[in-house]
């Protein structure tokens, strides 16, 4: 196994989940109390930066497992793309749930993670 490969991804896993972590306890706390969000679309302008914010992790998180996975000799590609397929699906349930369904990536994140799957299969 590639330990260096498995550092790398252990410390993206880390740093995106301290991004979404402090994004939500210092970033957003702060801005969404700003006059910017008296506006009568503030909701869904909160869940849609909400939504590209966790989106950034989810990647982030993705690109750690295919980090691990490529430490692992001769590697699976299935294995790479399982990982992206899980990534998508994670995106699309973050698309949906956050911005209720209104921010209509979430077809598209559905449809990528679906034909992934399958065709890893």
């Amino acid at each position: 196994m590639n330990s260096y490969y498995i550092a790398a991804a252990i410390l993206i896993f880390l740093i995106a989940l301290a991004h979404s972590l402090l994004g939500e306890m210092m970033l957003f706390s702060y801005i969404f109390n700003t006059e910017f969000f008296a506006s009568p679309k503030r909701l869904f302008i909160k869940r849609v930066l909400r939504f590209a914010w966790h989106l950034t992790t989810t990647a982030w998180w993705c690109i750690a497992i295919i980090l691990y996975a490529a430490a692992i000799p001769n590697p699976s590609i299935k294995l790479i793309a399982g990982a992206i397929s899980i990534s998508f699906f994670a995106s699309f349930l973050l698309a949906l749930v956050i911005t209720r369904g209104k921010h209509l990536s979430w077809i598209v994140f559905l449809a990528i993670s679906i034909l992934t799957w399958i065709g890893s299969r």
